[in-house]
């Protein structure tokens, strides 16, 4: 359902059985349904479907985002730290679980974090954002979903997370931070330092695939290598260092246990994690997703899910 206007009663207008907004209030907030037991037979059936199933060359996209609240009375909402605005915000703040491939692409499944102090006010088990992402993941394997490939950001790109990624049988491709540490013959350095000494002539100029900056134009090319990296608390991976041109610096680091890959077919594959964020702007705008005030948890749980 389409709705610019997500407050209860603009949805219920919309409803073909027409209610009172009250009616579907007390259907998020009152009613005894369970959201993920919905969800998780949704993913069931969409996995016994020929056209609507995951398919090995599917990317799932790892991302939170944080809808902005000015209400504190709403219990979904509590202070947390944005890294796209570099401050606490209040909000309600969503783990997702993202599919896409050449032919689809839907949500998979969802978690609602909450700060401590806020989980022990509301009488809820704190689980930071990475229990949750490690929740998710288990889930949506549980539910048949294997094989693809996981995209992550550097937030998620932990030890124990990939560890997790690893175990279920995911691969997984993440951005990762310019500070982090490797080892070249036994001597720590960060990767910054490691990809200044990758000679010019190991370089490939290619069509602009990932766009490192706002100003660079479709029509641009970028530089890109590859090298296995010993990197530390992740051990050997792949990893892909991305130039705007030759003589500048590195602007994007990834790595994946994607040993099998090129440089190019890695890239492509964090390219397209890009769509969780335009998922998350079509739930804003089509649906109204930040509009939404309902005051009780589980009904933000349950209009998610819906």
């Amino acid at each position: 359902m389409k709705n610019n206007n997500a407050s209860l009663k603009g949805i219920s207008k919309r409803c073909i059985d027409k209610r009172d907004p009250s009616t579907f209030a007390r259907f998020l907030s009152s009613s005894t349904w369970n959201p993920f037991e919905l969800n998780s037979r949704r993913l069931e059936y969409f996995q016994s479907l020929k056209q609507l199933r995951t398919i090995e060359k599917g990317i799932i996209s790892l991302d939170d985002y944080i809808s902005g609240k000015s209400g504190k009375k709403i219990k979904s909402a509590g202070w947390t730290y944005s890294h796209s605005k570099n401050k606490t915000v209040l909000g309600q703040n969503v783990v997702v679980l993202h599919y896409k491939d050449e032919k689809k692409e839907y949500g998979l499944n969802y978690s609602v974090y909450l700060n401590k102090k806020k989980s022990e006010k509301e009488g809820r088990e704190f689980k930071t954002r990475l229990e949750r992402a490690s929740e998710l993941i288990r889930e949506i394997r549980s539910a048949g979903i294997k094989g693809q490939t996981i995209a992550m950001d550097s937030w998620f790109v932990t030890s124990d997370l990939i560890s997790e990624i690893t175990k279920l049988g995911y691969h997984w491709v993440g951005r990762i931070k310019s500070n982090r540490i490797c080892f070249l013959d036994g001597q720590p350095l960060n990767v910054r330092e490691f990809a200044r000494d990758i000679p010019d002539d190991e370089w490939q100029e290619t069509p602009l695939v990932y766009k490192t900056s706002k100003k660079r134009k479709p029509e641009s090319t970028q530089y890109i290598t590859s090298r296995i990296v010993d990197l530390k608390t992740l051990g050997k991976i792949k990893m892909v260092f991305v130039k705007e041109n030759l003589e500048g610096a590195v602007k994007l680091f990834l790595g994946t246990n994607r040993l099998d890959l090129s440089a190019w077919g890695i890239l492509k594959i964090y390219a397209e994690r890009w769509r969780i964020e335009t998922f998350f702007r079509d739930c804003k705008q089509n649906i109204d997703l930040s509009g939404y005030m309902g005051r009780t948890f589980i009904g933000f749980e349950r209009f998610l899910c819906l």
